[in-house]
């Protein structure tokens, strides 16, 4: 059980995470997820929030989120 002085951190940790997922910021949210489980290593939200903000992170959404680079066959090729 923590203490009270640290409850309440975590609970303004938990808050601003909240916030930062609210307006999209995955990777402040991942980071204040990570400093609550700094202090409490089994809160179930903050487990949550870094989770969400890992698979963010990942490749594979950043594929789906980002438009695709690939070159025309016309633009690689060199006029004559």
């Amino acid at each position: 059980m923590v203490s009270d002085r640290i409850q309440r951190q975590i609970d303004r940790f938990l808050d601003e995470a909240e916030e930062a997922v609210t307006q999209g910021d995955w990777a402040v949210a991942g980071d204040l997820a990570a400093k609550v489980l700094a202090l409490d290593p089994g809160n179930a939200d903050a487990v949550t929030y870094l989770a969400a903000a890992e698979r963010t992170r990942s490749p594979q959404a950043r594929s789906e989120t980002e438009p695709p680079t690939t070159a025309s066959p016309q633009d690689s090729r060199s006029e004559p």
